[in-house]
């Protein structure tokens, strides 16, 4: 949906396909092929998709965008390089790809780490969150 990198891979003449999916197991199944997730943003919100790929057990290789820096212990649940740091990205993938061993390790620890982002997680924390401002605020008023 990013229209510059459309625009840019039509004026480079390169074909591609975009596709939305309104079911999330659609989604889901697309992870499952994957031996790994390159996220090569420079900017992001989320990414949603460091997430996704640890919840699918998908290898990870990340920059150092948005919540990554928070979530990715490099060499740990992920691999995170700096941003715009092109030739650690083909270094990480190339780790990634002839290391069997990193992949599985990576694969599992992420899956563990992304427990704690689970929704029902989340919401617990943020109701404990108003609960204690709701006391801060009716002990003040």
């Amino acid at each position: 949906s990013r229209g510059y990198v459309k625009q840019g891979l039509d004026k480079l003449g390169i074909a591609y396909e975009h596709f939305y999916f309104d079911n999330p197991d659609e989604v889901a199944n697309l992870y499952a092929l994957s031996d790994m997730y390159l996220v090569s943003s420079r900017e992001e919100g989320g990414p949603k998709a460091v997430l996704e790929a640890m919840a699918s057990g998908v290898p990870l290789v990340t920059t150092k965008v948005g919540m990554a820096g928070d979530i990715i212990e490099n060499g740990v649940n992920g691999l995170m390089v700096e941003v715009n740091d092109i030739e650690g990205l083909v270094d990480a993938i190339s780790e990634l790809r002839n290391n069997a061993v990193l992949r599985k390790n990576l694969s599992q620890k992420a899956s563990r780490d992304v427990s704690k982002f689970d929704w029902d997680k989340i919401t617990l924390q943020y109701e404990g969150l108003y609960s204690k401002i709701t006391e801060i605020n009716n002990a003040t008023n």
